[in-house]
C-alpha cells in the first residue's frame, strides 16, 4: 500500500526528516529566496511567514502534479497580510481545490480568539476540512464546528530543532538576569483592563482574559528578582527590551536562570512558542498552571508550575537558593521537550493526524 502524500507549507525542518508513513512535499513559500515574518525578520522556526507570488505559483504546481491526499497549511500571509492579499491567497488554495478536489485541506491555526479569526474566515471560502489547534480545548473544537469545520484537532504551532536550542547553541551565553519574560503586555495601565477586548468571544472571556493579573505579577517580580522582560507594549519594569525576533529569541532565554510564563487565557493543554522555547533552552521554566498540563508534564520533575501569584513568587525564590535543584529540573526538562516537542514529535503526533482524518 503506498503512503498517503501530505503537501506542507511549513514547518521547513520536516525537509531533513524520513517518514515511513507519509510522502513529505515541501511547498516553499518563496522558491529561491529565504522565508521572512510580516516584520521581514527571517522566519527561522515560525511556521507563519509570508508567501510571495512564486510561492503561490508553486504551491498550485505541486498540486497539480501530485494531487496530494492531504494539504497542511499553516498561518501564512500575502506580502503584507492586508485583506486583499489574504483573497490571494485565498484564490490560490481555491485553484488547488479545483486541481485536487479529493484533497483534505488542514489549516494549522496557532492564534486562538475564541472565534474564527479573519484568516480562517478567508480561508474557509476554499472548503477548509480541518482545523489544527494549540490547544486540546473541547469548548474551541465545538466552537469550530459550529463554523463548518468537520475536523477539529491539536497540533502545537510550535516545535524546535534540539542543534539550534539551549547550552549546545549557545554556549557563550551566561545567566545575567534571575528571570526571563517574552510577550506582549495588553493591560491599560491605569484601568487594568485589557487594551483590545472581543465582547463577542465569550468562550475565553475576551481577547486577554489575563492580561491585569500577568502585568501584576511580572511587576511584582521585577520588584523582588532581577528581571528582563523583551516585548510589544508599555511595560513598566526597570529592564525592558524590544520583541526577540528569529534566532535571537532562543539566545535571550539563555540569558536569565528562570523563565517565566503566563498566558493570556486559560486553554485546556495551550503551549505556544514561549512554553516550547522555553522548555527546549535548558534553563529552568516556572509557568502558571495550564488546565490539563499535569497529562503532559510532572510539577517539579520536568516543568514546574504555579497556580497563584504568590505561589509563583515563592517558588522564584526557592528555585533561585537551590541552584542544584533548579539545573537538575531544567536537564530533565530539556530531554523532555526534546522527545515530546520537537519538530521530529510534532512530526510523529502529525502522522496519527493523518491516519484519523484518511
Amino acid at each position: 500500500m503506498s503512503k498517503p502524500t501530505v503537501v506542507y507549507t511549513r514547518p521547513m525542518y520536516w525537509q531533513r526528516l524520513d517518514s515511513d508513513k507519509l510522502n513529505l512535499v515541501h511547498a516553499s513559500l518563496s522558491p529561491g529566496q529565504e522565508t521572512l515574518l510580516r516584520s521581514n525578520e527571517p522566519c527561522y522556526e515560525n511556521v507563519g511567514g509570508v508567501m510571495t507570488q512564486a510561492g503561490a505559483d508553486n504551491l498550485l504546481r505541486l498540486f497539480r502534479k501530485h494531487k496530494p491526499d492531504v494539504f497542511l497549511f499553516w498561518c501564512t500571509y500575502m506580502d503584507d497580510g492586508s485583506e486583499k492579499r489574504l483573497n490571494r491567497i485565498t484564490q490560490t488554495l481555491v485553484e488547488c481545490r479545483k486541481a485536487s478536489p479529493k484533497t483534505v485541506f488542514l489549516y494549522g491555526n496557532g492564534n486562538q480568539q475564541g472565534f474564527p479569526d479573519h484568516n480562517i474566515k478567508s480561508y474557509m471560502a476554499a472548503g477548509i476540512d480541518g482545523v489544527l489547534s494549540n490547544t486540546r480545548d473541547a469548548r474551541e473544537a465545538r466552537m469550530y464546528r459550529q463554523h463548518g469545520v468537520k475536523f477539529f484537532d491539536t497540533l502545537h504551532t510550535f516545535g524546535f530543532n534540539p542543534d539550534e536550542h539551549g547550552r549546545d547553541a549557545f554556549p557563550e551565553t551566561k545567566a545575567k538576569w534571575d528571570c526571563f519574560f517574552g510577550g506582549s503586555q495588553t493591560a491599560n495601565l491605569k484601568t487594568g483592563k485589557a487594551v483590545r477586548f472581543y465582547p463577542r468571544n465569550p468562550m475565553l472571556g475576551g481577547k486577554y482574559a489575563n492580561s491585569k493579573a500577568r502585568l501584576d505579577f511580572i511587576q511584582e517580580v521585577d520588584r523582588r528578582f532581577k528581571l528582563v522582560v523583551y516585548g510589544k507594549g508599555k511595560w513598566p519594569v526597570k529592564n525592558h527590551r524590544p520583541y526577540a525576533h528569529g534566532r535571537a529569541y532562543p539566545k535571550a532565554l539563555r540569558s536569565a536562570k528562570i523563565l517565566l510564563n503566563m498566558y493570556h487565557w486559560d486553554l485546556h493543554r495551550y503551549y505556544t512558542k514561549r512554553t516550547v522555547f522555553s522548555g527546549a533552552s535548558g534553563r529552568l521554566l516556572i509557568c502558571k498552571y495550564i488546565p490539563g498540563m499535569e497529562r503532559d508534564f510532572t510539577n517539579g520533575r520536568n516543568i514546574v508550575w504555579f497556580k497563584t501569584p504568590s505561589e509563583g513568587l515563592k517558588k522564584i525564590e526557592y528555585y533561585l537558593k537551590h541552584e542544584w535543584e533548579r539545573e537538575w529540573v531544567a536537564n530533565m526538562q530539556r530531554s523532555h521537550f526534546v522527545k515530546n516537542h520537537s519538530w521530529e514529535a510534532r512530526l510523529r503526533e502529525f502522522e496519527k493526524i493523518v491516519e484519523r482524518v484518511l
